[in-house]
């Protein structure tokens, strides 16, 4: 069983590797393809703006999920130090009114960050 933490590591990344095998069939099939569009004179056009698009997206959806975190482990931590600092002044009284306040900001936040991702995941089944 895993133990509850204040830091979250990332992820490790995956990646789904298929080998690439020779098809004879499949290349004589794209040299008839590029011979035919040589011989009509027709140019195939790339958009070179389509790759730095797509790599763009991915990045402001990492910088999206980091902040997230990152502004949620400072409230948790705030709000452990403001315990602490209680704790000094007030005993064991503020213990239980601390926890409660910080179980009420987890959950809340928890809540949010997955009503996030449920919009986010209705938002790509929509484009596939």
């Amino acid at each position: 069983m895993k133990l509850p933490s204040i830091i979250r590591l990332p992820r490790n990344r995956s990646f789904d590797y298929q080998p690439i095998y020779y098809n004879p069939e499949k290349e004589a099939k794209e040299e008839r393809f590029k011979r035919i569009l040589s011989e009509n004179n027709k140019k195939v056009t790339y958009d070179k703006n389509y790759d730095h698009r797509i790599a763009k997206a991915f990045q402001e959806s990492r910088k999206h999920k980091a902040n997230d975190i990152g502004i949620m482990q400072a409230i948790l931590i705030l709000i452990l130090l403001a315990t602490a600092i209680a704790y000094w002044y007030i005993g064991t009284a503020s213990l239980w009114i601390m926890f409660l306040g910080v179980a009420a900001v987890y959950l809340w936040l928890r809540r949010k960050m997955i009503a996030k991702n449920r919009i986010l995941k209705a938002k790509k089944q929509r484009f596939n």
